[in-house]
């Protein structure tokens, strides 16, 4: 199994790499440019819809590494697959030409409500310190809200060269490793393929980056590290509900650095009445880069920020028992980031900044 996985993650990475090299050339042709603006941080016209490459060898590797593993991808992986490719092509129409937001959130919606209905839901869940809370109805509730608020999120935080496919990267290699742990291999490759296809997109994207992912990749990659979530939690609900119960917790922490980020400065624009749907520069990683720091240095702190929160969500998922850890260093590393870009922008404009 070992081997299979490191050739999972090999191959995915130098088929993404391969893509990717292709569509640098390709997408100006097809008039997929990204040009500079005020809400954006890139300083040149950059092509896009490199996420393309992804999307590809995602939906086409992971059956096949399933395959591979002597096993046949489940009916659930099917339908997986089949709305990857519905919540892609929305995403490249709307790389190519502008979708208005609430459109494409209504969107977002229906394909967030066919993976419920067609893959499943949560029916446990974890509560922090507390114990394990079980789901009916509801749980389908819990799932849509989940998947359309990860697919949302991970679209909204890819604004820097190299941030989303490093913490993508590093969720498909915690989702890797938990699925080996868990005996999973629909969690082992879905997770392998992702991180494979992830880093072969970080060689063409990291600073300078010579194409973006745009939203066919953010929000593609959004929604299967979602919905991964809720595979690994429904496989291992037949065996231990316990277990189960940590896994929408695992697929939480592992996406925290962009989750937090993600929920905090929505609800700061909230609170300042600003319009939530409209693009802007005023996330944590967005107030780095406006403060001075490099592209480069942001990714890197995030995608540590990830790797840790993710070894901390792989510890917690071997622990027998809730426990408050999470909770606790999903907090303590948020405030640590937002500390850091307030003294980043304090250095950079003054006192009074943020």
């Amino acid at each position: 199994m070992t081997t299979l996985i490191v050739i999972v993650l090999a191959a995915a990475a130098a088929v993404s790499w391969l893509l990717v090299g292709g569509l640098i050339r390709a997408a100006p042709r097809l008039g997929l440019v990204d040009k500079p603006g005020e809400r954006r941080l890139h300083l040149k016209p950059t092509p896009r819809g490199g996420g393309l490459g992804i999307v590809a060898v995602v939906l086409a590797g992971w059956p096949v590494a399933i395959i591979a593993a002597g096993g046949w991808p489940g009916i659930d992986v099917w339908w997986t697959v089949l709305l990857g490719v519905g919540v892609a092509a929305v995403s490249i129409a709307d790389d190519h030409n502008p979708i208005p937001a609430t459109l494409r959130l209504v969107m977002h919606i229906a394909f967030a409500a066919g993976a419920v209905t067609a893959v499943g839901r949560f029916h446990f869940l974890e509560v922090p310190g507390a114990g394990v809370a079980t789901f009916g109805v509801p749980g389908g509730a819990l799932a849509l809200v989940w998947i359309l608020g990860v697919t949302n999120v991970t679209n909204f935080m890819d604004g820097a060269d190299g941030i989303a496919g490093l913490q993508c990267m590093v969720a498909g290699v915690a989702w890797t490793v938990a699925g080996v742990w868990l005996a999973d291999p629909v969690v082992t490759f879905g997770g392998a393929v992702i991180a494979g296809a992830c880093g072969g997109f970080l060689f063409h994207n990291w600073m300078p980056a010579q194409i973006f992912m745009g939203d066919v990749g953010s929000a593609f990659l959004g929604f299967m590290l979602a919905v991964i979530a809720v595979i690994a939690s429904l496989h291992a609900g037949a065996g231990s509900p316990q277990v189960a119960a940590k896994l929408p917790v695992f697929g939480g922490l592992i996406l925290w650095p962009f989750i937090g980020d993600g929920v905090f400065t929505f609800l700061r624009r909230l609170v300042r009445r600003e319009n939530v749907l409209e693009a802007h520069r005023s996330h944590l990683y967005q107030r780095l880069v406006l403060a001075g720091w490099s592209h480069a240095r942001v990714s890197l702190v995030y995608g540590g920020w990830a790797a840790l929160m993710s070894a901390a969500a792989l510890m917690h998922l071997e622990h027998a028992g809730p426990g408050m850890v999470p909770l606790a260093a999903a907090v303590l590393s948020f405030a640590l980031v937002w500390a850091l870009t307030l003294f980043a922008e304090s250095r950079t404009m003054g006192p009074g900044a943020g």
